[in-house]
């Protein structure tokens, strides 16, 4: 015997969900669903606390840094090694001057050690700069070279990889890079030491590189940055670079962005949870249309042009307030030549 089945809403009304039959279908049940939170379209661009939504500013450092090692063309700090094999004075390449530290005998978990002779205070200072010469990084297995500041041998924070800063697959020439401080830890802190490491785990030899013009700079640069507003999460599901310059030009340069060459490039980055994800170097049109799904529109009447790049995200990109999630877009070039200068997402917010 069969028994009678009752579907009712839960809440004690004794409403029973309704049945319905097509002719050719066997009967079923009526539903309907609603969001369970409403979700509002919306754009929020890059802002910074000091320049606003334009990025067509001068970022570059100036002050008077602090030069950690630049292959002892000048006397810096004091250079040894920890573990490995390093040439403090090479000068098979250099960036400036005639010398530069080689790290190409170096192999996993060597390291260098740069020591000041007195301390200072990262709250003095707003990043670490320096370039590197890679002659080979292997994609195989985990590469990088990492970056650390210590206090009287003791480890302050944490390190960061120069991987997420460089472009891992430009060979026999110089790049620059620059690491934001609050990279190293949000706290301020003394600091008498630099190390060096390289990191060579799984197969395919350790990357082969030079550094040199190390130092900590004390003004300048400039950080964008995309935020849900608060009690929300916001899901970016495209991203938009807008410029806008005073050029002849009709198309883009490969190995320019905007008719600018760049030193440091444009720094893409989103953070979630605390912890950087998504880190994309840039220094070239090249560079951003590799990204996977760039495209970009360039517009021009002889006098002045836009060229804009769009990605929609494959997998969007949700940031949530409550964990202090962002996107950020960090800048140390000269960009006030520009008209024009912006970093827009679209997407949705919902509230909790």
């Amino acid at each position: 015997m069969p028994i009678r089945t009752v579907i009712a809403d839960g809440c004690g009304e004794g409403i029973e969900a309704g049945v319905h039959k097509k002719p050719d279908l066997p009967s079923g049940l009526v539903v309907y669903t609603e969001p369970l939170r409403t979700k509002i379209g919306t754009s929020v661009p890059a802002i910074s606390p000091v320049f606003g939504v334009s990025a067509a500013v001068d970022a570059q450092f100036s002050g008077t840094p602090d030069g950690i090692h630049n292959g002892t063309d000048s006397a810096l700090y004091t250079a040894s090694a920890i573990s490995g094999t390093w040439t403090f004075d090479s000068t098979t390449q250099a960036n400036s001057g005639t010398k530069s530290i080689d790290a190409s005998a170096t192999v996993n978990n060597d390291e260098a050690l740069l020591t000041r002779a007195s301390t200072i205070s990262t709250g003095a200072f707003t990043a670490v700069t320096g370039f590197i010469y890679l002659t080979s990084f292997p994609s195989q297995g985990t590469k990088d070279i990492e970056l650390r500041l210590r206090l009287a041998g003791a480890d302050i924070n944490g390190s960061v990889g120069l991987a997420n800063f460089i472009d891992t697959g430009s060979f026999n020439v110089w790049q620059k890079f620059t690491i934001s401080i609050s990279d190293f830890g949000a706290a301020v802190s003394d600091v008498d030491e630099v190390v060096i490491k390289t990191v060579d785990i799984g197969g395919g030899q350790a990357p082969n590189y030079f550094i040199d013009d190390l130092q900590f700079e004390e003004t300048g640069g400039a950080t964008f940055t995309v935020t849900p507003p608060q009690g929300t999460v916001y899901t970016a599901t495209n991203l938009s670079i807008q410029f806008a310059a005073t050029t002849t030009d009709t198309t883009s340069t490969w190995n320019e962005i905007a008719t600018l060459t760049l030193a440091a490039g444009i720094f893409l980055r989103s953070t979630i949870g605390g912890e950087p994800l998504v880190a994309i170097p840039a220094f070239t049109h090249l560079d951003l249309m590799a990204v996977p799904g760039f495209v970009s529109v360039w517009e021009g009447n002889g006098t002045t042009a836009s060229v804009i790049y769009n990605i929609k995200f494959d997998d969007p990109l949700r940031l949530d307030s409550r964990n202090a999630d962002s996107f950020e877009m960090i800048i140390s070039d000269d960009f006030s030549s520009l008209l024009e200068f912006r970093l827009f997402t679209r997407g949705f917010t919902e509230t909790f």
